[in-house]
Order: structure tokens, then C-alpha cells, then sequence
């Protein structure tokens, strides 16, 4: 008996190992998805920035090629460091007899008002993007993960490429740790070309069957001018 279930048990373990699975996106017209984004931002001695946001995205088109979503932020808090000075905004408990507050929502209210619609093929690819009113570099915000074409088990890897206004070409790596019946797990290394000497770390989580990124963390650590600067991004996504 004990040897048959450690048979049962190696069979299930190299089962596991030899699984593949194809990654893409599988929404459906009408789903409706929470996004959290946190990012933790720190400059050394000049300071750094806290941010919280919640955004609600919507699938309004699916084609058999590509999938058109919509997003809205609905909250966003911040908490920023410059010297000794700390200015701090929630944007869902606003004093209006602040001045500061109020300085800080005419900046952030744009950012609350615009639309922003991605059209994506079924892999994640980032095929357009349009921001009304136009806000610049929202253009990206929340982007999906973008996956390879062809099957991954645990230890395929599969690169991407991105561009961004602040920190350039941002060149990712991503390699399958593990697979469970419902969730792959990728670690992701990578560096971003206006950072010199950056270096990207960070795991990837993907439900199989719909391909939504579950969570993704992204820490990009530099250094400037003998000052450590580390930028760590957090994005859970659950269907509402």
C-alpha cells in the first residue's frame, strides 16, 4: 500500500511538472473587474510617494482577435515626501477647507474623470489605447500582462517589451514556477532602458482559464547620483 501511493504520489508530482497550458484571454462581454493598484514609491534623501488606487474595468467588445475593456479609477490616495514636508489626498475624503487638498484635487481630479479604453489581442499584446479627457501617461495604466503564443509548463520563460514615458524600454522576463489546476505562477526579472543599471524583480500570477492576472508585484530598484531609488508595484485584479 505505501508503495503504491508513493508511485501515486511521484506520478502526480512529474504530472504536475509536465502540465502545459495556453495563456490567453478569455473575458466575456459584460465582465466586470476590480483592479487595486498600490505603489510604493522611495528616492532616497529626496523623498518619495505612497499610492493607492481602485479602478473599475469593464469588457465592452470581444472578437475572436481582440478584447476592448474600459476603465475608470474611482478612488486614489496618496502620501507624498518631499524633505520634511508630507502632503497626503484621498480623493473619497477631501477637506475643503484645505487649501493644500484643494490644489492637490484640481491635479487629480482629471486623472478620476478619464475613460480609458485598451483594445488588446487574446495574448495581452497592447494593440491601442485612448484616454478621454486626455491625461498624459494614463495611456498604460493598468495594462495587462502579456503572454507568449505558444504553450509554457513549469520552467518555460517568455520575454516582453514595453515602452514608458518615464522609465523607457522596459524589457521583461518571465519564468512558469508552478502550476495548479486553476493558477500559474511566473517570477519576473527584467531592466528598464532610462534607469541605468536597473534591475526588475517580481512574480506574475494568472488564472488559467480566463487569463486575468490575478496579482502581479514589480519592484524596479536604481541607483541616481549615489542614491538608492526602488519603485515597488502591486495590481490585484478580481472579477466584481
Amino acid at each position: 500500500m505505501k508503495k503504491m501511493l508513493l508511485v501515486l504520489f511521484v506520478f502526480s508530482s512529474l504530472a504536475a511538472v509536465s502540465q502545459e497550458v495556453t495563456l490567453k484571454l478569455n473575458y466575456k462581454k459584460g465582465d466586470k473587474y476590480l483592479l487595486k493598484v498600490a505603489m510604493d514609491q522611495s528616492l532616497g534623501i529626496m523623498g518619495g510617494m505612497n499610492m493607492e488606487a481602485d479602478m473599475h474595468m469593464s469588457i465592452i467588445n470581444v472578437t475572436s482577435d481582440n478584447i476592448t475593456t474600459e476603465a475608470r479609477i474611482k478612488r486614489m490616495a496618496v502620501d507624498v515626501l518631499q524633505g520634511a514636508t508630507r502632503m497626503s489626498f484621498d480623493s473619497d475624503n477631501v477637506d475643503e477647507n484645505s487649501s493644500e487638498q484643494q490644489i492637490m484635487k484640481q491635479q487629480f481630479d482629471p486623472m478620476l474623470k478619464a475613460v480609458i479604453t485598451q483594445v488588446t489581442d487574446r495574448y495581452g499584446k497592447l494593440i491601442s489605447a485612448k484616454v478621454e479627457p486626455q491625461v498624459p501617461g494614463m495611456d498604460n495604466f493598468g495594462q495587462q500582462s502579456e503572454y507568449p503564443k505558444t504553450p509554457v509548463k513549469v520552467g518555460s520563460t517568455w520575454e516582453t517589451e514595453t515602452k514608458d514615458a518615464t522609465s523607457g524600454n522596459i524589457k521583461m522576463s518571465y519564468k512558469v514556477t508552478k502550476i495548479t489546476g486553476t493558477t500559474l505562477f511566473a517570477d519576473i526579472t527584467g531592466s528598464a532602458s532610462a534607469l541605468p543599471g536597473s534591475e526588475i524583480k517580481g512574480t506574475l500570477e494568472v488564472d488559467i482559464a480566463t487569463g486575468n492576472p490575478n496579482k502581479v508585484d514589480v519592484l524596479i530598484a536604481t541607483e541616481v547620483q549615489g542614491s538608492k531609488i526602488t519603485i515597488k508595484t502591486t495590481v490585484t485584479s478580481t472579477k466584481i
